[in-house]
């Protein structure tokens, strides 16, 4: 497979799904313990979070009634991920391994945000 990520588009060292940026949102207890756990490793990495990540947190924007001062400033921590063509090789390969290993119903329950950051995670190598 050759993978092309676009020269002007940086690095990224972490991706973090959309579970990680609402605990680092939340102001509930539970979830700030939960955010904790890994703040520091996401804080001192170029993280990302992928396009799918970023429109599910635009969601919980409009129906969670999030703060969009503080939805802001929490997602200027992140390098958004683009669609890229190369993603589709893994997100394909990522499926099609995991029918071949008998989950072919989980995959179809399988969240697709789960598999484009899995897909993001391995064309960045991280």
């Amino acid at each position: 497979m050759i993978v092309a990520i676009p020269e002007d588009f940086g690095e990224i060292e972490a991706i973090a799904d959309t579970n990680m940026v609402s605990h680092v949102m939340s102001s509930s207890a539970r979830d700030r313990e939960i955010a904790a756990r890994y703040r520091g490793d996401l804080e001192s990495r170029i993280t990302g979070i992928t396009f799918q990540s970023q429109a599910e947190i635009l969601v919980g924007l409009e129906t969670q009634r999030w703060d969009a001062a503080r939805l802001e400033q929490v997602l200027a921590g992140y390098r958004v991920v683009p669609w890229l063509p190369e993603m589709n090789e893994f997100y394909v390969a990522i499926q099609v391994e995991a029918a071949r290993r008998g989950r072919d119903d989980g995959a179809r329950r399988r969240k697709a945000a789960d598999v484009w950051n899995a897909a993001a995670a391995l064309l960045f190598g991280v």
